[in-house]
């Protein structure tokens, strides 16, 4: 159609106030229109003002504007119906390190473990010689079981927030908000198909042991 749809995007100083601009549409020094900012009750590390724009191609005529304050973006993907805007989000992960037994891929226990200082503490193998078989599998598992565990902390603290908005013959509606875990690698990580959204996220944890990539 016509219709051309423009997308700004302006940082915002959370440290210097004084520096934020509320985005509007302007001709030389006329402001055509200031639309209201939209905001949302999810806390970001960053912000941006993210305005949306439409313009009649061949009037030039602006139709709709709107402003929205989210995280600050990185990548957009646009589909004949929407715009999907998203950017990375980081959750803390906090460790308890305290000494005990390591568990190696091959279910063996390791030499030495962390203790609540950052020192090596020695492996209890005289304990652990002394179960029984059934004892040992039962403590290599809970082992095991909590490195996943740990594993799937790291996991989770890097997610991508992705907003859905509605474009239709120059009209802007807000849709929705998800989060998926992991980040998006490029603009090839999404398509539409069918109004659903889909996308390829890749997950990155580093260990002691190394690091460690999952495809979601």
């Amino acid at each position: 159609g016509p219709d051309l749809y423009l997308v700004t995007r302006e940082q915002v100083y959370t440290y210097d106030t004084d520096r934020n601009t509320v985005p509007a549409v302007r001709e030389g020094t006329k402001t055509v229109i200031a639309p209201e900012v939209y905001y949302f009750d999810n806390p970001e590390r960053q912000y941006a003002f993210t305005m949306i724009s439409s313009f009649d191609t061949p009037s030039t005529k602006e139709k709709e504007a709107r402003t929205y304050l989210v995280g600050s973006s990185n990548l957009l993907y646009v589909s004949e119906n929407a715009m999907y805007i998203t950017y990375q989000q980081y959750h803390n992960v906090y460790r308890t390190m305290r000494a005990q037994p390591l568990t190696g891929i091959d279910g063996a226990v390791s030499g030495s473990a962390v203790s609540p200082s950052g020192d090596s503490a020695p492996v209890l193998w005289e304990e652990f010689h002394r179960m029984s078989e059934t004892d040992k599998q039962a403590s290599i598992e809970k082992l095991k079981n909590a490195e996943q565990e740990s594993l799937q902390k790291e996991i989770d603290q890097t997610t991508t927030a992705i907003h859905k908005i509605a474009i239709n013959n120059g009209a802007i509606t807000y849709v929705a908000r998800g989060d998926v875990p992991g980040i998006l690698e490029s603009l090839f990580s999404m398509d539409e198909y069918k109004n659903n959204l889909r996308v390829a996220t890749t997950s990155n944890v580093y260990t002691t042991r190394g690091s460690y990539e999952y495809n979601n």
